[in-house]
């Protein structure tokens, strides 16, 4: 039966998760399980990329290159959002800086790791204000004839005519 000694990576491992994300940092239990699935993605996809098992995996073994196919693989194969893949990146990120403290001797390849930016995603622009004809469009469609409608009609008419925000208008409300 083979005896595997633990590796300087699965050390650091060990470390990220058990002392440095909860204490050192004191991350949220949530985060450090969407760093760990993360972490767990992304040495699943090195080991396949090495042509190793994930436990021979060494520090060296973390390179931008690799980072890099493994975000597109998150895009193009899981089809995951640039949201879900920007969270991966960032679990990465936070690992490498960790990794640059206790290894040295690869600071300039975890450094390309750190070089990797976030991605933007294409934004719907938001919608600014509403044109004069759809003010009145909406004020005409308040049925005034009741105490709501009337209390609708006053609250929606302050909203335009002072361009306050929905908030404001909200925490005015008064309960039916």
């Amino acid at each position: 039966m083979k005896v595997y000694q633990p590796t300087r990576l699965g050390r650091s491992i060990v470390g990220f998760f058990q002392e440095y994300l909860p204490t050192l940092r004191g991350m949220s239990r949530h985060t450090i399980q969407s760093y760990r699935d993360g972490l767990v993605l992304f040495l699943q996809f090195a080991a396949t990329d090495c042509g190793r098992p994930i436990e021979s995996l060494e520090v060296v073994d973390i390179t931008a290159d690799r980072v890099g196919r493994f975000l597109a693989f998150l895009e193009n194969t899981r089809k995951n959002s640039i949201t879900t893949r920007n969270g991966r990146l960032a679990a990465l990120h936070t690992f490498a800086r960790f990794l640059v403290a206790g290894n040295p001797d690869h600071m300039v390849t975890l450094q390309q790791v750190l070089g990797i930016p976030f991605k933007r995603g294409a934004r719907t622009a938001p919608i600014e204000y509403l044109e004069k004809a759809e003010i009145e469009v909406l004020l005409a469609g308040i049925d005034r004839s009741t105490l709501s409608g009337q209390r609708d009609y006053a609250l929606f008419s302050l909203m335009f005519n002072t361009g306050a925000r929905v908030q404001e208008i909200l925490t005015l409300r008064v309960r039916d």
